[in-house]
């Protein structure tokens, strides 16, 4: 049965003895993702330098991390070079730092990264920031220790000093490698994943949690139970170091990370099914006989027919079906018979679905298209058109007359010549339109 995976993330810091926080962690893990990480580094360099340097450097790492995060399906098959690439990149931006600012030119920190894909544990690492699995009542550093640490330990092995004076060497805590802007001399980054078990604690941690021995972090995460929350045991291992009471106690950060697994349940997919079309489906039932459990048992009772929705239809607004059913024809009941069994009966204006039907399997209904409307006949237009002008001339010319020529009388001027005083013949006088002429009056005598 698979599994579902969560994470259970608890995290402490504190200065110790030191006047200033040169430590800095940050951690992102969030419920039902199924992958998280965490990023923590330890600055050097002193308060004008050591802690910018860690903070550069976690903030950096973070935003790639997060970045690449959004494709986390494809990310694990190439999550060890991106790794890399984040030390690298934190490098380039101490380097860019010291560059613009000559004050902060040598700062440094250490670079720890623990990455999780359900249970499987990836991380990179550079300096002396270790990493720890707490395992069957027994803890080990997972990471390399990229300082003087292991090589006085082997000088004290080998019993060219004491194991007080291994502890208490003054270069113990020198690194091999860092983050400094420059060549990075080693790199931790295993090409593979450590596989986590159930009941496993991982704690991410600043060397200042050194200063107990690993017996006694092993002895701390026992005392807080199997079961015990992440919080309980980060606090209990804080809780050591503090009480310790060391003078040179150094800045301590510490993040513990528990897998928890849980059988996640397999839901089927639900299933949807859709009746055939149809009277009840009747066509689509089995004959008797062919096949499938009781098939030569009786006749199953019929199934009721199903109630039918009217839309868009051709009957009357809320007219029931049976009513227009009773005012058919014999021939018209028939054939309204032989339609009901089609699964859509389709009309001019609309058409009929099944009421359990799924109504995306239902068609658009069709409608007529739509008569355009006929030009007006040209003879008509003519027509009004001249009508049109012979009022306005009849309005004209009406409209114009003098009254002396309404009454009949129209007086002639004098047209009588100088010279021989013979009259003139009177001028004919022009005929109205769409009336008789008046008759011209004679002129009179010079």
């Amino acid at each position: 049965m698979p599994h579902a995976y969560s994470y259970d993330v608890a995290s402490s810091l504190w200065q110790g003895a030191r006047p200033y926080q040169e430590d800095t962690l940050q951690t992102d893990f969030h419920s039902g993702t199924g992958h998280g990480f965490a990023v923590l580094a330890d600055g050097m360099g002193g308060h004008a330098a050591g802690d910018l340097a860690s903070r550069l450097v976690v903030i950096d790492a973070m935003s790639h991390l997060k970045f690449l995060m959004a494709d986390a399906g494809t990310l694990e098959g190439r999550l060890a070079d991106e790794l890399k690439g984040a030390v690298e990149t934190a490098n380039k931006v101490l380097a860019d730092r010291a560059r613009e600012d000559a004050s902060v030119q040598g700062m440094g920190a250490t670079f720890l990264a623990t990455v999780l894909f359900e249970d499987r544990l990836y991380w990179a690492s550079v300096g002396d920031s270790p990493l720890y699995l707490y395992r069957d009542g027994a803890i080990r550093q997972l990471n390399e220790d990229h300082s003087m640490g292991p090589v006085i330990d082997q000088m004290a092995a080998r019993g060219d000093i004491s194991p007080e004076e291994a502890k208490r060497h003054p270069d113990r805590n020198a690194l091999t490698s860092v983050l400094m802007g420059q060549r990075i001399q080693k790199i931790d980054v295993p090409g593979k994943p450590f596989a986590l078990q159930p009941g496993d604690v991982v704690v991410s941690a600043s060397d200042g949690i050194q200063f107990l021995s690993n017996d006694a972090i092993a002895a701390e995460i026992e005392a807080a139970g199997p079961d015990a929350p992440s919080r309980a045991i980060c606090d209990r291992l804080m809780g050591a170091v503090k009480a310790l009471g060391d003078p040179n106690q150094d800045n301590t950060a510490i993040a513990v990370i528990q897998v928890r697994m849980t059988e996640a349940p397999v839901v089927p997919p639900e299933k949807t099914e859709i009746a055939p079309r149809g009277s009840a489906g009747e066509r689509y039932a089995a004959a008797p006989g062919e096949g499938g459990d009781g098939a030569d048992d009786a006749d199953p009772e019929p199934a009721p027919e199903r109630p039918r929705t009217k839309i868009l239809g051709v009957s009357g607004a809320g007219e029931p079906a049976a009513s227009a059913a009773a005012a058919m024809t014999g021939a018209e009941a028939a054939s309204a018979s032989a339609a009901e069994e089609e699964p859509v009966a389709m009309t001019a204006h609309g058409f009929e679905a099944e009421a359990d039907d799924d109504p995306r399997d239902v068609p658009e209904p069709e409608f007529p298209p739509l008569r355009s409307q006929s030009s007006p006949k040209p003879w008509l237009v003519g027509a009004g058109i001249a009508a049109v002008v012979v009022v306005l001339l009849f309005l004209l010319f009406s409209g114009g007359e003098d009254p002396a020529e309404a009454e009949g009388t129209v007086p002639g001027p004098d047209v009588t010549e100088p010279a021989t005083g013979a009259p003139a013949p009177a001028p004919e006088p022009a005929p109205a339109p769409e009336a008789a002429a008046p008759e011209a009056a004679p002129a009179p005598e010079a």
